[in-house]
């Protein structure tokens, strides 16, 4: 019956709880446990909490995946979970989910206050933009948090200064239709750009790249949005009149001035 709840459904409520279905959730202890169930290895413990839900009749249940929803669902009750299922429920607790859940909601809810502001402030700077700034300069990772690498040619790297930040004017005149996804507005050097759509799957990538993840070709989909995200803001770096050049440890400024001259000052 509980596997009914994330599986896809017309009724909005249904869809939404099918939108953070746990058993989408890739960590090593729940990878372990899926990979442990699939190979017929058994714990003590899980055959102990088997037994209980037996008891209660839930004999059908069966697959890894029911087991995960089961335990998602059971999150809190000490009397059937045990130290076997505890683990994986605290997965659930801190996991991306939440995570998106809670970002989710203070789109919804964005009222432009200043509390608001700083609540989802915070993940626009410290999730977003830093794994924005860390995929575009992951052939520069030396350059300070508010340069940009805007192209590389016979190992000469183009970059400039970029301001990123919320639109908290866009965020706030938005409305939000899904639940699977909402979407993320910028602005780079006061200009605004097109809204991002995040998923679940999307801010997993955005919080891993932020800790060092390098995307591969399993990421494909996701990268194809931070492709045309980065798309834009280069749009923008390239009206910038003042960049940099840089070459091993040489690091050149170059500024534009009247009738296209170009005043070229080594920095370093």
């Amino acid at each position: 019956m509980f596997d009914n709840l994330f599986a896809g459904s017309d009724n909005e409520l249904l869809s939404r709880i099918q939108g953070f279905d746990p058993s989408n959730l890739h960590t090593r202890t729940v990878d372990e446990f899926v990979l442990q169930h699939e190979l017929g290895i058994e714990d003590e413990r899980f055959n102990a909490f088997r037994s209980k839900i037996n008891e209660l009749g839930f004999y059908e249940v069966t697959k890894a995946t029911s087991f995960l929803r089961l335990f998602y669902l059971l999150r809190g009750d000490k009397e059937l979970s045990n130290e076997f299922v505890t683990p994986i429920q605290n997965e659930f607790t801190n996991n991306l989910v939440e995570t998106y859940a809670s970002v989710w909601m203070r789109h919804r809810d964005f009222d432009g206050s200043g509390k608001m502001r700083k609540l989802l402030g915070s993940f626009y700077k410290e999730t977003l933009i830093a794994a924005l700034h860390r995929y575009c300069n992951r052939h520069a990772p030396t350059l300070d948090k508010d340069e940009y690498l805007v192209s590389e040619l016979n190992g000469y790297k183009t970059a400039v200064s970029l301001e990123v930040k919320a639109d908290f004017s866009a965020i706030q005149n938005s409305t939000l239709e899904k639940i699977g996804t909402f979407n993320v507005y910028l602005k780079v050097d006061e200009q605004s750009l097109k809204p991002m759509p995040i998923s679940v799957k999307l801010l997993e990538l955005l919080v891993k790249i932020g800790q060092g993840y390098r995307p591969n070709k399993h990421d494909k989909n996701a990268v194809l949005l931070l492709d045309e995200a980065l798309e834009q803001m280069l749009t923008v770096a390239k009206q910038k009149e003042t960049f940099f050049i840089l070459k091993g440890d040489k690091r050149y400024k170059i500024v534009k001035e009247e009738s296209d001259y170009f005043e070229v000052s080594g920095m370093h």
